[in-house]
């Protein structure tokens, strides 16, 4: 039902500004240039004389700002869907596969700590893909992990957690700043 929708209202974006303007001469006469300038100069004409008025402008203006609305939809649409058909589907399930532990290593390099079902693997990750360096097998490490496997797992970085990196402001009590300025302008 969405797709039949989409596709109509599609059609009827494509089809609303031919329909402004006929392709069949009014007149019943061939178009030839001395006739389409003769009427594109009349109606030039007369569009000027209602231009004057205002009314055509504004709905010169109304139009434009409706068509671009209907396209901006449509391509917001279009990217959202093309995104979700490209998209690869992820399954969330830690008791499969778990990433435990990830490690830069350089600029485009990671070393990572999976868990794939019972089994530890120590991973490579770079820009030349994934490369499985070894299995865990040692059983004090593994007991290691499981033991500080909350405080190894990778965290979610969100941008306010990037602005916490820059230094606080200084809190200045708006009084005292106020005599500051107060101070300043009685000297000059």
């Amino acid at each position: 039902m969405k797709k039949r929708a989409a596709a109509l209202f599609t059609l009827a974006l494509i089809a609303l500004p031919l329909t402004a303007f006929p392709l069949t001469n009014t007149n019943k006469s061939p178009v030839t240039n001395n006739v389409f300038l003769a009427e594109f100069y009349e109606g030039s004409a007369t569009n000027q004389g209602a231009e004057a008025g205002g009314a055509s402008s504004f709905w010169s203006i109304v139009n434009i700002i409706l068509y671009t609305a209907i396209f901006g939809v449509v391509a917001y649409f279009v990217v959202r869907l093309i995104v979700r058909k490209s998209a690869l589907p992820v399954s969330e399930d830690k008791q499969v596969v778990d990433i435990i532990l990830t490690k830069t290593m350089g600029l485009s390099s990671y070393l990572q700590i999976v868990k794939i079902g019972k089994a530890y693997y120590l991973f490579s990750l770079g820009s030349d893909g994934l490369k499985l360096l070894d299995k865990i097998e040692d059983k004090e490490t593994i007991d290691f992990i499981e033991l500080n496997r909350d405080s190894l797992k990778p965290k979610e970085t969100k941008f306010f957690d990037i602005l916490s990196f820059f230094p606080p402001g200084k809190k200045i009590d708006k009084l005292d700043f106020m005599r500051q300025q107060k101070d300043k302008l009685k000297k000059m």
